[in-house]
Order: C-alpha cells, then structure tokens, then sequence
C-alpha cells in the first residue's frame, strides 16, 4: 500500500477551516475535486507530491484529532529493520498511552527516511505523551541505526479510512 503526501503553497490560511468543513461535508471524492471545485486562494498551489510505502498502519485513525509526525533518516537498506524494530519494540509501547488511537508508518525506500505519525484522541493526549514520545522517539532511532530529522504536531482535522486498507 502507498501514500501521496502532497504540500501546498500560496494558499490564504484564514481559509482553512472552512476547506476542512468543505472536505468533510463532500465524499472522499472532495480530496481528487479540489483542484476543480475549490478556489484557488483556498486550496493554494500544489507544490509537490510525494509517494511513500506505508509500513504500519495500527488503530483507529479516525478517533484521531491530533498527530505527531517524527521523521527519521538512515540508511535505505536498513528500513526493514528499522520498520521491523519499530514493530516490535515501540509500537507496543505507543498503543499502552495514555490517549494513543494509532499509528501511521511511511517509508522511503529511495532515501532511507521513516515517517512515524502517531495519532492522538486530543491536542491535550499529544501534549501530556510528549516525555514518553521523546524518549521512544530516540530508542527507535538509535536501535535503527537512524537519525532524528523532525518533529513536528498537527490538529488532525480529516481522517478517514477506507474500507479494508491495512498495511
């Protein structure tokens, strides 16, 4: 299974509430339409889509409203492992916090990067995990011979599974 990850530029983001309630108002159709149905300052300049193999999908990500997002960088010929790691090791340990709904893993094959976005039943479960999270954050990058690039915390406002998909 894959992922488009896609990145917008130029766009006015006093919009943005009202292009979620847009979104979630329409069918999964909405996300393929915006480029047609959506006016430009609200949905702004696609500038870039990336693809990514996704290697761990766990929970229920539609309880999620809000997400940490930790990249991490290594070799290519080690993801296995790392994803394999991470699997073993860390997922265990995320699904026991308190206010984990799931967890959402890319890869890079190309590049040697993992995503690890752990999703949140609240902003308030994000924050009170973020001791936990840093230090399972750096024994995943340690035991996967890997590097922290970046983490970053959203507000999960579109979330939604289709029917049968797992990693």
């Amino acid at each position: 299974m894959y992922a488009r990850v896609a990145s917008f530029e130029g766009r006015d983001s006093s919009l943005t509430d009202q292009l979620i309630q847009r979104v979630r108002d329409q069918s999964e159709q909405a996300f393929e339409d915006m480029a047609q149905d959506f006016p430009a300052e609200m949905r702004g300049r696609r500038a870039s889509v990336d693809i990514h193999e996704v290697v761990i999908f766990d929970g229920d990500a539609e309880r999620a409203k809000a997400a940490r997002v930790s990249s991490l960088e290594g070799s290519p010929r080690n993801i296995d492992d790392s994803v394999s790691k991470v699997q073993d090791e860390t997922l265990p340990k995320v699904r026991e916090l308190e206010g984990s709904v799931g967890v959402i893993g890319l890869a890079d094959r190309t590049s040697g990067r993992v995503t690890v976005i752990t999703l949140w039943e609240s902003a308030d479960a994000l924050r009170q995990s973020e001791q936990q999270a840093d230090r399972l954050r750096e024994q995943a990058a340690q035991s996967g011979g890997q590097s922290i690039a970046g983490v970053d915390r959203y507000e999960v406002a579109v979330a939604q599974q289709l029917s049968g998909v797992h990693a």
